[in-house]
């Protein structure tokens, strides 16, 4: 799959997902050695609940993705402006990501240069 066909798939699943607190689904993202987007155009893989990003090599270093992988405080109102508001991290161990290496790219300001896990 070319990167925007595995973009489009993982903001699907991402879309379902993010308020699938107590949802049904379950997801697993399985990534084959290899690399993942690139500095230009990264993989910006956002994790809702329930979901896994699992890389498939020996060593984590097999699976890299330029890009990020993240799990961003639950939003649960937007202010009068439209920007999210009343943001908790109360159950973010619904879901994971193991077996891979992430070189950071993509994304502006304090985001630009980290990945965020949101913890309970």
């Amino acid at each position: 799959m070319s990167t925007a066909e595995i973009q489009a798939a993982v903001s699907a699943i991402y879309a379902q997902q993010v308020n699938a607190e107590f949802g049904k689904e379950r997801y697993a993202l399985f990534l084959k050695p290899g690399t993942y987007g690139t500095p230009d155009k990264p993989l910006l893989i956002d994790v809702g609940y329930y979901t896994e990003v699992v890389g498939l090599g020996r060593s984590p270093g097999d699976v890299v993705i330029n890009g990020h992988v993240n799990v961003y405080n639950r939003c649960l109102t937007t202010d009068a402006a439209g920007k999210p508001s009343n943001c908790i991290a109360l159950d973010n161990f619904w879901r994971s990501a193991s077996n891979l290496t992430i070189k950071v790219a993509g994304r502006v300001d304090c985001q630009a240069v980290t990945n965020f896990w949101a913890a309970s």
